[in-house]
């Protein structure tokens, strides 16, 4: 990430919407901890405490907001660091109880205090117990994701997507859960992604992707993710760049390539006939693969990329010789980075079962429910409130539909308004929307936490009383 004059921790919620309630909080640089130096600010002074206590280097002073400062558009914790410096991750100090430590936060910088950039964000903050710094090793910007799921071709974050041959949707077969794929066979089907600086991924992302290769006899070549400085004809690189290429029975992850013997890759065996999930992660100079949750490869020592300059090629493309082929399907193909992707979270279990934030419930009772068995409380606002109440459960598909906590966002059918917002719990995966309209028909977006499965929703519910 690039360095930065000021940096802001902005749009923090705590787990109990309640009132926020933090003992410390560390910005790290890669000498350690670099705020102390800093003049930091809030731009809503708290409650209560001193906003000094939040870098003496000890978690044990309180400083507390109003539930009402913190949901505020002008609530934000800024550092002016003199000059620009590159800050890695945080440490956000606890107080007493859970319900007003920090769930979601967002982390931004600026080289002059008026623009800001949005470098990394978390959700789901784990409570370390009371004070104590707890460390979020999960900031991550969202760089590319491309489900394949409509019409057309598209990135969820605006790239623009070149489609070449036959590469083309289609929803025959699918893989891990149950929607259409990106279809590629033959020599010429792939896609072009227009390159642009927050392509460049550094040396802190996971790239994400479900994989089918037929078993077709033949040559099996292409890539899933070819990026860098190279010559798309002869393959030769430059400079080095990153790609993840399809081989006859294994996948190479190449974290850095340029030329034998320098490249630095992990190998792994994919299974032909069979949908498989696959993530490749970088932290620093470390990188991992896993297949279906399970780790199959690691290597230290990998060398810094530089930014790349070509376009992003997915498919198969003519730069080799003799006539291979590359009988896939792709599905959730997505790209992240982050201000520090995660130092410990490259190892997060990551569920074989499922496709996405799934929301089930146990029979009888379906999904999502309108109406309750009590009457709900009439809201206050006067656009979406009402006397109506929405709930249901978030579990991850598959054999035991295991509860999982999810962000659930309430939004209006007709306009697609956002009303409200919550999360499920971690234990039960119940949640409930109150004091809601019932003259209108909502829906309900669930979306995993860790961001291992694409959202789901359920559409045209109508609240009762």
């Amino acid at each position: 990430m690039a360095a930065a004059r000021y940096w802001r921790l902005v749009a923090v919620r705590p787990w109990g919407m309640g009132a926020l309630s933090i003992s410390e909080v560390a910005l790290y640089s890669s000498s350690g901890r670099a705020d102390l130096s800093a003049t930091l600010t809030s731009r809503i002074a708290p409650l209560s405490g001193s906003i000094a206590a939040l870098q003496d280097g000890f978690a044990a002073a309180v400083v507390s907001w109003s539930a009402a400062q913190v949901a505020s558009p002008g609530w934000a914790l800024v550092w002016d660091f003199g000059s620009a410096v590159d800050i890695l991750y945080t440490g956000i100090g606890s107080g007493a109880n859970q319900s007003s430590y920090p769930c979601d936060l967002r982390i931004e910088s600026s080289p002059d205090g008026r623009a800001w950039a949005v470098l990394g964000e978390a959700s789901g903050l784990v409570y370390p117990g009371p004070y104590t710094l707890g460390s979020v090793d999960d900031l991550r910007q969202h760089v590319l994701a491309m489900d394949f799921n409509g019409p057309a071709i598209t990135d969820t974050y605006g790239h623009a997507v070149t489609v070449f041959g036959g590469a083309h949707i289609e929803g025959i077969g699918p893989l891990l859960d149950g929607t259409p794929y990106l279809a590629l066979s033959g020599g010429d089907d792939y896609l072009e992604v227009t390159n642009s600086p927050d392509l460049d991924l550094g040396n802190e992302y996971e790239i994400g992707f479900d994989l089918f290769i037929a078993g077709a006899a033949g040559e099996v070549l292409g890539a899933i993710w070819h990026h860098g400085y190279y010559d798309t004809n002869t393959l030769n690189w430059t400079s080095p760049g990153l790609s993840i290429r399809v081989l006859p029975g294994y996948i190479r992850f190449y974290f850095w390539v340029q030329s034998n013997p320098t490249d630095q890759f992990l190998d792994a065996p994919y299974t032909a006939d069979v949908p498989q999930r696959w993530r490749m992660v970088r932290s620093g100079g470390n990188g991992w693969v896993f297949r279906d949750g399970v780790q199959m490869a690691s290597r230290s020592g990998l060398g810094t990329l530089p930014a790349p300059t070509r376009p992003l090629q997915i498919g198969r493309w003519t730069f080799s010789s003799g006539i291979p082929t590359l009988n896939a399907r792709v599905d959730n193909l997505y790209a992240d980075s982050g201000v520090r992707i995660a130092r410990s979270g490259a190892l997060r279990v990551m569920p074989v079962q499922g496709s996405g934030a799934q929301v089930l419930a146990a029979s009888p009772v379906p999904a999502f429910s309108a109406g309750a068995p009590a009457a709900a409380a009439i809201a206050r606002d006067m656009e979406f409130g009402g006397t109506g109440r929405i709930w249901g459960t978030t579990k991850i598909k598959g054999a035991t539909n295991l509860p999982t906590r999810s962000r659930v966002v309430l939004l209006r059918q007709r306009d697609k308004l956002v009303a409200r917002e919550t999360w499920s719990d971690a234990v039960t995966g119940t949640f409930a929307f109150e004091g809601i309209d019932v003259s209108h028909q909502w829906l309900v977006l669930a979306e995993d936490q860790a961001g291992n499965y694409r959202p789901v929703a359920a559409n045209r519910l109508e609240a009762q009383p």
